[in-house]
């Protein structure tokens, strides 16, 4: 019924098995903790991994392809660290996350699946980094169900239906992501409020809606921006048209930036405005955190990916 199944069991080591065709769960952790899931393959199960009422547990560089969901945290599931993992073609979604907080997820691959890439729902507190989400149907990364206090930082969110999408998620933080080539870039619905998006790239077809009261820049700050600009400030918007007239390279003409009226209340106030960083040079992130690499011609994965592993 279940490939692997752990209850009420701690510092285990469950690595390099292959999991496949369950009729229920692939590998399932329920109220277990400090376990270690690694290297393993799990797929054709209803849950590639699933952890229930489980933390502290740390789920890194499986590969959970064609499952009804990927990886699934779930009732609770708090302080697991989920890194490195390659979660695709799944019905739903890549990486999951029901009323689960203070999790790091970071230096994912979700792609191709048939709902969202990462998929929240009212989970609170979590990291959500350095993720590359590409390819799903629906959403990149969706936050739902009052899912506040994340920080979402230094994600490839491209080619999706959606980039980031929020519905009832408040304060929330959004910074040094690159979101391209997805139908709406970034939106947010329904009591999103409060959030706080600044210095990340937007390349789609439509880059921005918002229908509540969300904060689109921090102050003018001394710093290397995502595209290679000497402040901090917003966010690089592919169709902003407005001018820099104390060459800082922040927009000083049609501002706030407002996506055409899609963001309703406010905008953007210090719009990035180029130089670019040519492709494959190392810059400092505008957090401090590292280095990063940038391309200007959405040929980014390959740069990104090589930097972050």
């Amino acid at each position: 019924y279940d490939g692997i199944y752990l209850y009420s069991s701690s510092n285990n080591n469950i690595t390099g098995n292959t999991v496949s065709n369950n009729r229920n769960l692939g590998i399932y952790l329920d109220s277990s903790s400090n376990n270690n899931i690694t290297d393993n393959f799990a797929s054709n199960n209803i849950h590639g991994i699933h952890l229930s009422s489980s933390g502290n547990n740390v789920v890194t560089d499986n590969v959970v392809n064609s499952n009804g969901q990927g990886i699934h945290l779930w009732s609770s599931s708090s302080n697991n660290v989920i890194t490195g993992n390659t979660a695709s073609n799944n019905i739903y979604c890549g990486i999951s996350l029901y009323d689960s907080s203070n999790n790091v997820i970071t230096g994912n691959f979700a792609s191709d699946n048939g709902y969202n890439g990462i998929y929240l729902n009212s989970s609170n507190d979590n990291d959500i980094t350095d993720n590359f989400a590409s390819d799903n149907v629906w959403c990149g990364i969706i936050l739902l169900s009052s899912s506040s206090n994340n920080n979402l930082t230094g994600n490839t969110v491209s080619n999706n239906g959606d980039g980031i999408g929020l519905s009832y998620s408040s304060n929330n933080d959004l910074t040094d992501n690159i979101v391209s080539n997805n139908d709406q870039g970034i939106y947010l619905v329904s009591s999103s409020d409060y959030n706080t998006i600044y210095n990340n790239y937007f390349n789609n077809t439509y880059n921005a809606y918002d229908g509540g009261n969300n904060i689109w820049n921090i102050a003018k700050t001394t710093g290397v921006n995502i595209i290679g600009g000497p402040y901090v400030g917003g966010n690089y918007w592919s169709d902003y048209e407005g001018k820099d007239l104390d060459d800082d390279k922040l927009g000083d003409t049609l501002i706030p930036y407002n996506c055409s009226g899609s963001i309703k209340n406010g905008g953007d106030y210090h719009p990035l405005i180029g130089p670019y960083t040519p492709p494959g040079t190392p810059v400092e992130t505008a957090t401090g955190t590292g280095t990063a690499y940038f391309a200007t011609d959405e040929g980014t994965i390959a740069a990104l990916v090589a930097i972050n592993k």
